[in-house]
């Protein structure tokens, strides 16, 4: 680590004093019409941050913004923006919308889920579909926000859902090297990235584990979390050890 980014990492953690632009933390959600992205869009609203949305589907996106947003303190879901993540141009458009709308960015949040089905039945479509909303969109959108993240000590987090095929699996091994390779680039600049595995396919979701994924989240843009960059948490380790009796209920 250099001794500049150490430097800014020692204020936050010390005092990080008022945000750039003033008011509350903003996070971008991207995939966040589907759990465990909703989820995590809800966990930063209750906890008082301003959340903008960002999906390809943009019925089922707008759906989500009107939710009325029990839990939510002084922040909640302020904007909707649909994009399609093949589309770098698209792309900068949603991340400068957010900083158009809301004034500044403190977090952008992906969420990566990959499922695409045997190699034999792959379409020629679903390949560029699967790559782009897994690798295409997670990379255009944080060359968008890298500039805005740097100003406010910013962090970037993936959530990662393993997939049962080979496809889906290449697409999570990419996202957790474009991770470890992001967290070293943007180290100098202060912006901190990080990921969290929601477990072995949805079982995460299915076995009560969402809980873990958004407070994971949560964690990771906190000030507390100021000194990680690089790591990984896995959300479904307990789950595969057994350990089901021992996780937090809602």
């Amino acid at each position: 680590m250099g001794a500049r980014m150490a430097e800014r990492l020692r204020s936050a953690v010390k005092d990080p004093g008022p945000p750039p632009y003033g008011g509350l933390p903003v996070v971008l959600v991207s995939g966040a019409a589907h759990a465990p992205g909703a989820d995590v869009a809800r966990r930063f609203a209750a906890g008082g941050w301003r959340v903008a949305l960002t999906d390809p589907d943009p019925v089922k996106i707008a759906a989500v913004l009107d939710e009325e947003g029990d839990g939510f303190i002084t922040g909640g879901f302020e904007l909707a923006l649909a994009g399609d993540p093949a589309d770098a141009a698209g792309c900068r458009r949603v991340v400068d919308g957010t900083l158009d709308a809301m004034g500044r960015l403190d977090c952008l949040v992906h969420v990566v889920a990959a499922p695409a089905g045997a190699l034999e039945t792959l379409e020629p479509a679903t390949v560029n579909s699967v790559v782009a909303a897994g690798i295409c969109g997670p990379t255009f959108l944080t060359q968008a926000a890298v500039p805005y993240l740097e100003e406010t000590f910013g962090s970037v987090v993936l959530v990662l859902q393993q997939a049962g095929d080979a496809l889906g699996a290449a697409v999570y091994a990419a996202n957790v090297a474009l991770c470890r390779s992001w967290a070293a680039e943007l180290a100098p600049r202060a912006v901190r990235v990080c990921s969290v595995a929601a477990g072995s396919g949805l079982v995460a979701a299915q076995e009560g584990g969402v809980y873990d994924v958004t407070e994971l989240v949560w964690f990771l843009a906190q000030p507390q979390a100021a000194a990680l960059t690089g790591v990984q948490l896995d959300a479904g380790t307990g789950l595969a050890a057994g350990a089901r009796a021992l996780l937090p209920t809602r």
